[in-house]
């Protein structure tokens, strides 16, 4: 665990960063899927993270709650490494209790939803907070309330998944990553299985979080979207962040050939 002490001693309370990677790699079946990623977010930026299918984008963000355990490096969140504590002298991989307590900084709306079909829309919300933070049945629902009014779906807390839209699935799936109350939130290709005319009401619910200063970073394909949204853009390929900067100058003037073929490739679809 050596190559972890270093970032654990940067987890000491100094002000950084809401997110830094630092040489994050993982293979599958000895592909090579990041390749020593680092990655700083700003607190209350939108970081959103561009690049071909297969360029690791989807992996990143599953390391970054420890879906995925990293091969080497390490992650931290406003400034405590995420799935690694300390015992006495030694660093280690975080028990599943302090892996869950990690997991609450950490909201993630996922590209397949995974709402339980089974659950209303107000139990979808109210399950993580009770079993995860010991949290009173009566004060979560509230909260779910609270958080279903945010995104315009006060109506809607009794149906049922298959009741709903897909941008009203969208929408319950953020309040539920909303309730354990994170520091952060992933979005894994957010509209990407919305007509057009549905991208309108996840854009609305994001562009309100950035209003309130959530700290975002979120895998896209919709470049329009990164544009309205981003603070900061990412690119990736092959397992690496080949180019990144402010939405202006990354799609207007990107300096890396391979970034701006993408780009070009993307607009003309």
């Amino acid at each position: 665990m050596s190559a972890t002490a270093g970032p654990l001693a940067v987890a000491s309370g100094e002000p950084g960063p809401m997110v830094r990677l630092i040489g994050i790699s993982k293979s599958f079946g000895g592909v090579t899927v990041l390749d020593g990623v680092d990655l700083s977010v700003a607190a209350g930026t939108v970081t959103c993270v561009v690049g071909p299918s297969g360029s690791g984008k989807s992996t990143l963000l599953r390391c970054v709650n420890r879906l995925e355990r990293p091969d080497s490096g390490a992650i931290l969140v406003d400034g405590r490494p995420v799935g690694l504590e300390r015992r006495g002298d030694r660093v280690v991989e975080a028990s599943p209790r302090v892996l869950a307590r990690h997991r609450t900084s950490v909201g993630m709306v996922f590209q397949a939803l995974n709402l339980f079909p089974h659950l209303t829309v107000l139990q979808n919300i109210v399950e993580s907070p009770v079993a995860v933070q010991r949290v009173r049945r009566d004060e979560a629902r509230a909260r779910a309330r609270e958080l279903l009014d945010r995104v315009g779906l006060a109506h809607k807390e009794r149906a049922y998944p298959r009741e709903l839209s897909g941008g009203e699935q969208q929408r319950v799936a953020i309040a539920r990553a909303l309730a354990v109350r994170p520091k952060v939130m992933l979005f894994d290709e957010p509209t990407s299985a919305l007509d057009p005319e549905l991208i309108g009401e996840v854009l609305t619910v994001v562009r309100d979080l950035a209003a309130g200063g959530m700290t975002m970073l979120i895998v896209t394909h919709e470049l329009r979207f990164a544009a309205e949204v981003a603070d900061e853009i990412v690119f990736m390929d092959q397992g690496r962040i080949v180019e990144q900067g402010p939405p202006a100058a990354m799609l207007g003037r990107p300096r890396h050939e391979r970034t701006a073929r993408f780009f070009a490739t993307i607009q003309q679809r």
